[in-house]
Protein backbone atom coordinates (compact mmCIF):
# COMPACT_ATOMS: atom_id res chain seq x y z
CA UNK A 1 0.00 0.00 0.00
CA UNK A 2 1.41 3.39 -0.96
CA UNK A 3 1.99 6.06 1.66
CA UNK A 4 0.22 9.40 1.67
CA UNK A 5 2.70 12.28 1.84
CA UNK A 6 1.73 14.98 4.30
CA UNK A 7 3.12 18.12 2.69
CA UNK A 8 3.09 21.13 4.96
CA UNK A 9 5.48 24.07 5.06
CA UNK A 10 7.17 24.43 8.44
CA UNK A 11 10.27 26.46 9.23
CA UNK A 12 11.82 23.75 11.38
CA UNK A 13 10.93 20.72 9.24
CA UNK A 14 13.88 18.66 8.00
CA UNK A 15 13.09 18.48 4.28
CA UNK A 16 16.00 16.08 3.70
CA UNK A 17 14.50 13.33 5.88
CA UNK A 18 11.27 11.34 5.46
CA UNK A 19 9.75 9.26 8.26
CA UNK A 20 7.14 6.58 7.59
CA UNK A 21 4.20 5.87 9.86
CA UNK A 22 0.56 4.91 10.17
CA UNK A 23 -1.55 8.05 10.43
CA UNK A 24 -5.19 8.76 11.16
CA UNK A 25 -6.64 11.28 8.70
CA UNK A 26 -10.16 11.80 10.08
CA UNK A 27 -12.32 11.14 13.11
CA UNK A 28 -12.63 7.45 13.91
CA UNK A 29 -10.86 6.33 10.73
CA UNK A 30 -8.42 3.44 10.43
CA UNK A 31 -4.76 4.36 10.43
CA UNK A 32 -3.00 4.09 7.09
CA UNK A 33 0.50 4.65 5.71
CA UNK A 34 1.78 8.21 5.58
CA UNK A 35 5.12 9.97 5.41
CA UNK A 36 6.26 13.27 6.84
CA UNK A 37 9.33 15.44 7.39
CA UNK A 38 10.36 15.43 11.07
CA UNK A 39 11.70 18.42 12.98
CA UNK A 40 15.35 19.23 12.40
CA UNK A 41 17.81 17.44 14.67
CA UNK A 42 18.62 20.41 16.90
CA UNK A 43 21.31 20.34 19.59
CA UNK A 44 18.99 18.94 22.27
CA UNK A 45 17.08 16.44 20.08
CA UNK A 46 17.39 12.68 19.69
CA UNK A 47 16.40 10.53 16.72
CA UNK A 48 15.15 7.03 17.49
CA UNK A 49 14.48 4.03 15.26
CA UNK A 50 11.31 2.54 16.74
CA UNK A 51 11.16 -1.18 17.48
CA UNK A 52 8.05 -1.29 19.69
CA UNK A 53 5.05 0.87 20.53
CA UNK A 54 2.19 0.11 22.90
CA UNK A 55 -1.42 0.93 22.05
CA UNK A 56 -2.78 3.24 24.75
CA UNK A 57 -6.36 4.29 25.44
CA UNK A 58 -5.19 7.84 24.71
CA UNK A 59 -4.56 6.74 21.12
CA UNK A 60 -8.23 5.84 20.74
CA UNK A 61 -9.44 9.09 22.31
CA UNK A 62 -7.20 11.00 19.88
CA UNK A 63 -8.25 9.01 16.82
CA UNK A 64 -11.88 9.70 17.76
CA UNK A 65 -11.39 13.37 18.71
CA UNK A 66 -12.87 12.31 22.05
CA UNK A 67 -10.99 14.88 24.12
CA UNK A 68 -11.54 17.66 21.61
CA UNK A 69 -10.76 18.20 17.92
CA UNK A 70 -7.65 16.31 16.81
CA UNK A 71 -5.15 17.98 14.49
CA UNK A 72 -5.29 15.43 11.66
CA UNK A 73 -3.43 13.73 10.18
CA UNK A 74 -1.72 12.35 13.23
CA UNK A 75 0.42 9.31 13.97
CA UNK A 76 -0.54 8.21 17.48
CA UNK A 77 1.49 6.06 19.87
CA UNK A 78 3.41 7.21 22.94
CA UNK A 79 4.68 4.02 24.52
CA UNK A 80 7.80 3.95 22.40
CA UNK A 81 10.93 1.81 22.58
CA UNK A 82 13.74 1.91 20.07
CA UNK A 83 17.41 2.51 19.32
CA UNK A 84 19.13 5.88 19.20
CA UNK A 85 20.18 6.71 15.65
CA UNK A 86 21.43 10.28 16.14
CA UNK A 87 21.83 12.84 18.93
CA UNK A 88 22.20 16.60 19.02
CA UNK A 89 25.42 18.12 20.29
CA UNK A 90 23.95 19.02 23.70
CA UNK A 91 22.61 15.52 24.47
CA UNK A 92 24.95 13.66 26.83
CA UNK A 93 22.81 11.09 28.68
CA UNK A 94 22.18 8.74 25.74
CA UNK A 95 24.30 7.72 22.79
CA UNK A 96 23.91 6.24 19.33
CA UNK A 97 23.05 2.53 19.47
CA UNK A 98 21.52 2.71 22.94
CA UNK A 99 18.07 1.27 23.70
CA UNK A 100 15.71 3.97 24.94
CA UNK A 101 12.08 4.81 25.56
CA UNK A 102 9.76 7.78 25.06
CA UNK A 103 6.43 8.34 26.79
CA UNK A 104 3.47 10.67 26.38
CA UNK A 105 5.52 13.87 26.60
CA UNK A 106 8.34 14.92 24.29
CA UNK A 107 8.90 18.56 25.20
CA UNK A 108 8.92 21.15 28.01
CA UNK A 109 11.09 24.01 29.25
CA UNK A 110 13.58 21.70 31.04
CA UNK A 111 17.32 22.00 30.49
CA UNK A 112 19.29 24.90 31.91
CA UNK A 113 16.58 27.39 30.99
CA UNK A 114 13.59 26.42 33.11
CA UNK A 115 11.20 29.14 32.04
CA UNK A 116 8.20 28.15 34.14
CA UNK A 117 7.65 27.39 37.81
CA UNK A 118 6.51 23.83 37.15
CA UNK A 119 9.71 22.91 35.33
CA UNK A 120 11.83 24.70 37.93
CA UNK A 121 10.48 22.33 40.60
CA UNK A 122 10.95 19.30 38.33
CA UNK A 123 7.26 18.78 37.56
CA UNK A 124 7.83 18.93 33.82
CA UNK A 125 4.63 17.03 33.06
CA UNK A 126 2.77 20.16 34.22
CA UNK A 127 4.87 22.62 32.19
CA UNK A 128 2.73 25.70 31.60
CA UNK A 129 4.63 27.29 28.71
CA UNK A 130 6.28 24.71 26.47
CA UNK A 131 4.65 21.34 27.14
CA UNK A 132 4.59 19.24 23.98
CA UNK A 133 2.76 15.94 23.72
CA UNK A 134 4.51 13.16 21.83
CA UNK A 135 1.75 13.20 19.23
CA UNK A 136 -0.92 15.70 18.29
CA UNK A 137 0.98 18.60 19.83
CA UNK A 138 2.15 21.68 18.00
CA UNK A 139 5.72 22.92 17.64
CA UNK A 140 6.23 26.67 17.59
CA UNK A 141 6.31 26.67 13.78
CA UNK A 142 2.94 24.89 13.68
CA UNK A 143 4.27 21.44 12.84
CA UNK A 144 2.25 18.61 14.43
CA UNK A 145 4.20 16.21 16.64
CA UNK A 146 3.93 12.64 15.39
CA UNK A 147 4.11 9.50 17.51
CA UNK A 148 5.19 5.91 17.63
CA UNK A 149 3.19 3.93 15.07
CA UNK A 150 6.13 4.71 12.85
CA UNK A 151 9.63 3.86 11.75
CA UNK A 152 11.36 6.70 13.60
CA UNK A 153 10.75 9.64 15.90
CA UNK A 154 12.65 12.78 16.85
CA UNK A 155 12.05 14.48 20.19
CA UNK A 156 13.60 16.57 22.94
CA UNK A 157 16.38 14.59 24.61
CA UNK A 158 15.15 15.30 28.15
CA UNK A 159 12.24 12.93 27.45
CA UNK A 160 14.35 10.05 26.13
CA UNK A 161 15.07 7.42 28.80
CA UNK A 162 17.54 4.57 29.09
CA UNK A 163 15.81 1.20 29.45
CA UNK A 164 17.17 -1.19 32.10
CA UNK A 165 18.76 -4.26 30.57
CA UNK A 166 16.53 -6.56 32.64
CA UNK A 167 13.36 -5.36 30.88
CA UNK A 168 12.60 -6.55 27.35
CA UNK A 169 11.69 -3.95 24.74
CA UNK A 170 8.15 -5.30 24.28
CA UNK A 171 7.48 -5.25 28.02
CA UNK A 172 9.10 -1.84 28.45
CA UNK A 173 6.78 -0.14 25.95
CA UNK A 174 3.61 0.03 28.12
CA UNK A 175 5.68 1.23 31.06
CA UNK A 176 6.37 4.51 29.25
CA UNK A 177 2.76 5.68 29.69
CA UNK A 178 0.53 3.16 31.49
CA UNK A 179 3.43 2.34 33.79
CA UNK A 180 4.34 5.82 34.97
CA UNK A 181 0.70 6.99 34.98
CA UNK A 182 -0.10 4.45 37.69
CA UNK A 183 3.29 4.36 39.41
CA UNK A 184 3.65 8.10 40.04
CA UNK A 185 0.51 8.73 42.15
CA UNK A 186 1.00 5.49 44.09
CA UNK A 187 4.64 6.30 44.84
CA UNK A 188 3.63 9.76 46.08
CA UNK A 189 0.77 8.60 48.29
CA UNK A 190 1.53 5.12 49.61
CA UNK A 191 3.45 6.21 52.69
CA UNK A 192 2.51 3.73 55.43
CA UNK A 193 2.68 -0.04 55.57
CA UNK A 194 -0.73 -0.26 57.25
CA UNK A 195 -2.52 1.44 54.35
CA UNK A 196 -5.42 -0.23 52.58
CA UNK A 197 -5.38 0.55 48.87
CA UNK A 198 -7.85 -0.21 46.09
CA UNK A 199 -7.35 -0.20 42.32
CA UNK A 200 -10.50 0.30 40.23
CA UNK A 201 -10.38 -1.29 36.79
CA UNK A 202 -8.22 -4.24 35.76
CA UNK A 203 -7.09 -3.27 32.29
CA UNK A 204 -4.00 -1.79 30.69
CA UNK A 205 -3.47 0.69 33.54
CA UNK A 206 -5.16 -1.14 36.39
CA UNK A 207 -3.22 -4.37 36.12
CA UNK A 208 0.01 -2.40 36.47
CA UNK A 209 -1.45 -0.41 39.38
CA UNK A 210 -2.07 -3.66 41.25
CA UNK A 211 1.49 -4.81 40.60
CA UNK A 212 3.05 -1.52 41.72
CA UNK A 213 0.99 -1.20 44.89
CA UNK A 214 1.57 -4.80 45.94
CA UNK A 215 5.37 -4.35 45.69
CA UNK A 216 5.68 -0.96 47.41
CA UNK A 217 6.85 -0.61 51.03
CA UNK A 218 8.25 -4.13 51.06
CA UNK A 219 4.94 -5.62 49.95
CA UNK A 220 3.22 -4.67 53.20
CA UNK A 221 0.30 -2.73 51.73
CA UNK A 222 -3.06 -4.48 51.51
CA UNK A 223 -4.28 -4.17 47.91
CA UNK A 224 -7.86 -4.76 46.73
CA UNK A 225 -8.81 -4.97 43.06
CA UNK A 226 -12.23 -3.61 42.07
CA UNK A 227 -13.98 -4.55 38.84
CA UNK A 228 -17.40 -5.14 37.32
CA UNK A 229 -15.97 -8.27 35.68
CA UNK A 230 -15.74 -11.14 38.16
CA UNK A 231 -13.80 -13.18 35.58
CA UNK A 232 -10.78 -11.00 36.31
CA UNK A 233 -10.60 -12.04 39.95
CA UNK A 234 -8.04 -14.79 39.49
CA UNK A 235 -5.83 -12.55 37.39
CA UNK A 236 -6.01 -9.77 39.97
CA UNK A 237 -5.03 -12.08 42.82
CA UNK A 238 -2.10 -13.43 40.82
CA UNK A 239 -0.94 -9.87 40.13
CA UNK A 240 -0.69 -9.13 43.84
CA UNK A 241 -4.15 -8.12 45.05
CA UNK A 242 -5.14 -9.66 48.38
CA UNK A 243 -8.87 -9.12 47.89
CA UNK A 244 -11.31 -8.60 45.01
CA UNK A 245 -14.57 -6.65 44.92
CA UNK A 246 -17.16 -7.31 42.25
CA UNK A 247 -19.07 -4.04 41.81
CA UNK A 248 -22.17 -5.88 40.62
CA UNK A 249 -22.47 -7.45 44.09
CA UNK A 250 -24.27 -4.99 46.40
CA UNK A 251 -23.20 -6.85 49.53
CA UNK A 252 -19.54 -6.56 48.56
CA UNK A 253 -19.96 -2.84 47.91
CA UNK A 254 -21.64 -2.39 51.27
CA UNK A 255 -18.86 -4.23 53.09
CA UNK A 256 -16.29 -1.84 51.58
CA UNK A 257 -17.84 1.30 53.12
CA UNK A 258 -15.04 3.63 54.30
CA UNK A 259 -12.49 0.87 54.01
CA UNK A 260 -9.66 2.36 51.93
CA UNK A 261 -7.05 4.98 52.65
CA UNK A 262 -6.37 5.45 48.96
CA UNK A 263 -8.25 4.50 45.80
CA UNK A 264 -6.70 4.73 42.35
CA UNK A 265 -9.31 4.68 39.59
CA UNK A 266 -8.23 3.72 36.08
CA UNK A 267 -11.78 3.71 34.71
CA UNK A 268 -12.62 6.09 31.88
CA UNK A 269 -16.06 5.00 30.71
CA UNK A 270 -19.40 6.77 30.98
CA UNK A 271 -20.92 4.37 33.52
CA UNK A 272 -18.71 5.10 36.52
CA UNK A 273 -20.39 4.62 39.89
CA UNK A 274 -18.68 7.53 41.62
CA UNK A 275 -21.07 7.73 44.55
CA UNK A 276 -20.38 4.14 45.56
CA UNK A 277 -16.65 4.38 44.86
CA UNK A 278 -16.26 7.51 46.96
CA UNK A 279 -18.18 5.87 49.79
CA UNK A 280 -15.34 3.34 50.05
CA UNK A 281 -12.81 6.01 51.06
CA UNK A 282 -11.88 6.34 54.75
CA UNK A 283 -12.14 9.59 56.66
CA UNK A 284 -9.64 12.05 55.13
CA UNK A 285 -8.68 9.45 52.53
CA UNK A 286 -8.03 10.06 48.85
CA UNK A 287 -9.74 9.11 45.61
CA UNK A 288 -7.48 9.65 42.61
CA UNK A 289 -8.42 9.14 38.98
CA UNK A 290 -5.89 8.49 36.23
CA UNK A 291 -8.62 7.55 33.78
CA UNK A 292 -9.77 10.49 31.67
CA UNK A 293 -13.38 10.10 30.48
CA UNK A 294 -14.54 12.07 27.48
CA UNK A 295 -17.40 13.50 29.55
CA UNK A 296 -17.02 15.58 32.74
CA UNK A 297 -16.97 13.67 36.01
CA UNK A 298 -20.20 14.07 37.97
CA UNK A 299 -19.08 13.94 41.59
CA UNK A 300 -21.86 14.12 44.22
CA UNK A 301 -20.87 16.65 46.87
CA UNK A 302 -22.41 14.57 49.65
CA UNK A 303 -20.19 11.65 48.67
CA UNK A 304 -17.18 13.85 49.38
CA UNK A 305 -18.23 15.60 52.55
CA UNK A 306 -19.36 12.50 54.45
CA UNK A 307 -15.76 11.41 55.04
CA UNK A 308 -13.93 14.56 53.91
CA UNK A 309 -12.72 12.70 50.86
CA UNK A 310 -9.88 14.25 48.89
CA UNK A 311 -10.74 13.86 45.20
CA UNK A 312 -7.86 14.40 42.83
CA UNK A 313 -6.33 13.31 39.52
CA UNK A 314 -2.88 12.50 38.22
CA UNK A 315 -1.43 12.56 34.73
CA UNK A 316 1.63 10.71 33.39
CA UNK A 317 4.74 11.64 35.43
CA UNK A 318 7.80 13.85 35.62
CA UNK A 319 11.24 12.99 34.26
CA UNK A 320 12.28 11.81 37.72
CA UNK A 321 9.07 9.77 38.12
CA UNK A 322 9.83 7.89 34.89
CA UNK A 323 13.41 7.15 35.94
CA UNK A 324 12.25 5.88 39.33
CA UNK A 325 9.49 3.80 37.73
CA UNK A 326 11.89 2.04 35.35
CA UNK A 327 14.31 1.33 38.19
CA UNK A 328 11.48 -0.01 40.39
CA UNK A 329 10.16 -2.22 37.57
CA UNK A 330 13.58 -3.74 36.99
CA UNK A 331 14.27 -4.29 40.69
CA UNK A 332 10.86 -5.71 41.64
CA UNK A 333 10.13 -7.63 38.42
CA UNK A 334 7.05 -5.61 37.47
CA UNK A 335 6.16 -6.45 33.87
CA UNK A 336 2.96 -5.70 31.95
CA UNK A 337 0.95 -8.55 30.48
CA UNK A 338 0.99 -7.96 26.74
CA UNK A 339 -0.14 -9.20 23.36
CA UNK A 340 2.21 -8.59 20.42
CA UNK A 341 1.25 -7.63 16.88
CA UNK A 342 3.32 -6.47 13.90
CA UNK A 343 3.12 -2.72 13.36
CA UNK A 344 1.27 -3.25 10.06
CA UNK A 345 -1.63 -4.76 12.03
CA UNK A 346 -2.16 -1.66 14.15
CA UNK A 347 -5.83 -1.44 13.16
CA UNK A 348 -6.36 -4.96 14.48
CA UNK A 349 -4.81 -3.94 17.79
CA UNK A 350 -6.93 -0.79 17.95
CA UNK A 351 -10.05 -2.89 17.40
CA UNK A 352 -9.06 -5.20 20.26
CA UNK A 353 -8.70 -2.14 22.49
CA UNK A 354 -12.13 -0.86 21.46
CA UNK A 355 -13.72 -4.26 22.03
CA UNK A 356 -12.07 -4.71 25.41
CA UNK A 357 -10.61 -8.07 24.40
CA UNK A 358 -6.97 -7.22 25.14
CA UNK A 359 -5.07 -9.01 27.89
CA UNK A 360 -3.95 -6.41 28.98
CA UNK A 361 -1.95 -4.28 26.54
CA UNK A 362 -1.20 -4.53 22.80
CA UNK A 363 2.38 -3.86 21.75
CA UNK A 364 3.15 -3.21 18.09
CA UNK A 365 6.51 -4.43 16.75
CA UNK A 366 8.59 -3.24 13.80
CA UNK A 367 10.11 -6.51 12.54
CA UNK A 368 12.86 -4.70 10.59
CA UNK A 369 14.02 -2.52 13.49
CA UNK A 370 16.88 -3.46 15.79
CA UNK A 371 15.39 -5.29 18.77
Amino acid sequence: MSSEKVDRTHDNADKSVVFKGLGCFSKGADVKPMTYNPPKLSENFVEIEISHCGICGSDIHTIDSGWGPTNYPVIVGHEIIGTVKAVGSAVKHVKVGQRVGVGAQCGACCGANKDCYECSVKKENHCRDNLLWTYGGSYKDGQVSQGGYASHIRCQGDFVFSIPEAISSAEAAPLMCAGVTTFAPLARNLTRKDMKVAIIGIGGLGHLGIMWASKMLDGAIEVTAISHNSKKKDDALKMGAKYFIDTSDKDQLKSAFRKFDYILSTANGTDMDLANWLSMVKLDGTFCTVGIPEEPLKIPAFALLGAQVNATASGIGSIEDIKQMLEFAAKHNVRPIIERLPMEKANEGIKKMRDGTVRFRVVLENPTAKQ
